[in-house]
């Protein structure tokens, strides 16, 4: 299932980065003199920078690897009197931090504050993870699974055994919309972790909880006594489905898929027919369907069944992206070219994990890299996944040109900060099917 992997930060941090954004870009153009117009004049043309993270426009400023020691010191020390003129104060160390919002008792507050901990910029990972792991052995449930989570997050698992100790847990244990022990079985399996498979089958034969069939499908799990379950007709269960190699439903799941008249519940039976019974004819239709949406890009027409074409076009893609097929390879490296972003994210991700590597799909990486102006993918997608292929001559290449502008630091943020973030926060947002968790040598 699609996951979001950004998370909201506070007022505080929201208003850290805009200001400190627009400061840094203000402060350097000083320091640098003679291209302080020319900067003005540029920044007067451009909209109000996004509250994000990582900005939605291109985080394009004035070349910061030009600045002398004595220059950063300098422009260290004008940030820091702005903000305290602003009524902005410097952030605790994290420690504190994540005390003092603990010790509120406020489920929502302890959940912000985990949050804030691993996605805003005020403390390095450095200090982060010493920070987090004091909160693995807190009397509060709550606080042991936002801990583990946020470490999991972050690429370091020893919460591994604290999460399990949730999920084995005998009585409900109260968080916020969800039983903490079905939210630490769904963070056990989001990252892939095979220990979590026998705990959470025994949760299921007590609670029979449904979110722990998606969970378990994840790592191609059956339930126990799968084969006594009736057929639901639902393009989400026929995934799971394929997933867990349930070959029984395939006379359904065939007959599904000849006779619906619905767009997306026909591709998702003939994703799970290619990978259940390697029919030929699924195949191809996939393929047709990728094809059409790929030249029918105003089928997106405010109508339902321009949504449901759309839809099923776009899934196409993404179940082609787990077929070891030359024509699914083809189709992908073909909607490179996309002007639907979120169809070039799922063909990039899908061709380089799922596919063996594409040149095209690093060119497009690296060209955004290298040409940050004209940028057409979301940030943090193109900085995720040039993290992941930061060995290779052309996005290295390409990251050097992008980290003498970018004035808001996302560079050092994915590649060094970042870099040993799992693939897992972001990745089943672009699969259905994960084939391989590291991608292929790219290097040129």
């Amino acid at each position: 299932m699609a996951k979001s992997s950004i998370h909201a930060i506070g007022k505080m941090n929201k208003k850290l980065l805009v200001y400190g954004t627009l400061s840094i870009v203000a402060i350097v153009a000083m320091l640098i003199g003679g291209r302080r117009l020319m900067l003005q004049k540029r920044l007067a043309e451009k909209p109000e920078p996004s509250q994000s993270v990582v900005p939605s426009t291109s985080p394009v400023g004035p070349d910061v690897s030009k600045l002398s020691l004595d220059d950063k010191k300098r422009l260290k020390e004008g940030l820091q009197q702005m903000f305290k003129k602003m009524g902005l104060k410097e952030a605790p160390p994290i420690q504190k931090f994540l005390q003092d919002e603990v010790a509120s008792g406020d489920k929502g507050r302890v959940l912000r504050a985990f949050s804030d901990a691993v996605y805003s910029r005020n403390w390095p990972m450095s200090d982060v993870i010493p920070a987090l792991k004091a909160f693995l052995d807190d009397p509060s449930p709550y606080v042991r699974y936002n801990a583990a989570k946020a470490l999991f997050t972050v690429g370091d698992q020893s919460g591994q055994s604290t999460l399990l100790a949730l999920v084995q847990a005998t009585d409900p244990i109260y968080g916020i919309g969800q039983d903490v022990r079905i939210q630490a079985a769904r963070t056990l399996m989001r990252f892939r972790e095979a220990a979590a498979v026998v705990p959470i089958i025994d949760l299921y034969e007590k609670d029979l909880d449904g979110a722990l069939l998606t969970a378990l499908s994840d790592l191609g799990v059956q339930a126990p006594e799968e084969k006594q379950f009736r057929f639901v007709k639902d393009p989400h269960t026929i995934v799971e489905y394929a997933k867990t190699g349930d070959t029984w439903f395939v006379p359904q799941i065939t007959s599904v898929f000849n006779n619906s008249s619905k767009p997306e519940l026909k591709v998702a039976a003939a994703w799970a027919l290619a990978t259940l019974a390697n029919d030929q004819s699924a195949v191809d239709y996939l393929a047709q369907q990728g094809r059409f949406i790929l030249q029918n890009p105003q089928i997106l027409d405010g109508t339902e069944s321009g949504l449901a074409e759309y839809t099923a076009g776009t899934n196409a893609i993404k179940y082609l992206g787990a077929i070891q097929a030359p024509q699914a390879k083809q189709i992908l490296e073909a909607a490179l070219d996309s002007a639907d972003p979120m169809v070039v994210q799922t063909a990039i991700v899908n061709l380089i994990y799922n596919q063996g590597g594409s040149d095209k799909a690093v060119q497009v990486i690296a060209n955004q890299l290298a040409d940050s102006t004209h940028a057409k993918l979301p940030w943090d997608f193109t900085l995720n996944v040039a993290a992941q292929l930061s060995d290779n001559s052309q996005i290295q290449a390409a990251g050097q040109i992008f980290s003498k502008t970018d004035v808001t630091g996302n560079w050092q943020l994915y590649t060094v900060e970042r870099k040993n973030w799992p693939i897992y926060n972001w990745i089943d947002d672009y699969v259905v099917k994960l084939n391989k968790s590291e991608p292929p040598s790219q290097n040129q």
